[in-house]
Parts: C-alpha cells; structure tokens; sequence
C-alpha cells in the first residue's frame, strides 16, 4: 500500500511540473520586439512598438507611445495563439487583437474597428 501511495504522489507531482511548464510556455511565440501596423484609423495609418518579455515566469507586453516611452499594458492575455493587449489611451479603453499567422506574423485589428498587423523586429 505504501509503495502505491508512493507512485501515486509520484505521478501527481511529475503531472503538477508538466502543467506549471506548460504554462510558462505560452505566450512565447509572442516574445520579442514587434512593430504593428493599424490600418485606416482617423489619423491614418499608425504604426506602433511593442515589447513582449517575459519578466519573472510572466509574459508582459509594453507600447510605445508617440515619443516612444514604453509603458506596460494593463491587462495582457495570451490564449493558445491568441494575445489581446488591453490599455487606456487618450481617456479611452482601447484593445488589441493579434493571432500568430504563417512565417510568425500577427493579424488582427484594433477595438474590432481597424486592421493590425504585426511583424517582429530584429534583435
């Protein structure tokens, strides 16, 4: 009895780190310098910066602003190959859409009004 108590904490903790990897995974593919483009916004197109770290096991996302200080969004979500980036601008809650598309591109839109498209920087 004690041995299968012994293989069945085993398998519980083994099962506990695989989860907790899992975890910390997603979001990767996200990681790194990207330069996004919305398309057909009252001011035109906009092109905006975006960091994606990952900071203490978490993945966080800053953006630029327009004299290009970076500042953290307020709420970032990564789902599978899904991100929405959730912050205030100019008094308004805005949110950003982006997928994971073919070659590592992002596609999206902006507030389901405007396309975005993203493209990673160099490093």
């Amino acid at each position: 009895m004690k041995k299968m108590r012994k293989i069945f904490l085993g398998l519980v903790v083994m099962l506990s780190v695989f989860s907790i990897n899992a975890q910390a995974k997603e979001g990767e593919a996200f990681v790194g310098k990207w330069d996004v483009l919305v398309e057909g916004t009252p001011e035109g197109d906009s092109h905006m910066k975006m960091n994606i770290e990952e900071v203490d096991g978490e993945i966080v996302c800053l953006i630029a602003d327009k004299e290009g200080k970076f500042s953290k969004v307020e709420r970032f979500e990564v789902e599978g190959s899904e991100m929405t980036a959730y912050w205030n601008a100019a008094g308004y809650n805005v949110y950003l859409f982006l997928e994971v598309v073919e070659g590592g591109k992002l596609e999206g839109s902006l507030m389901d009004m405007f396309d975005a498209t993203g493209t990673k920087l160099e490093e």
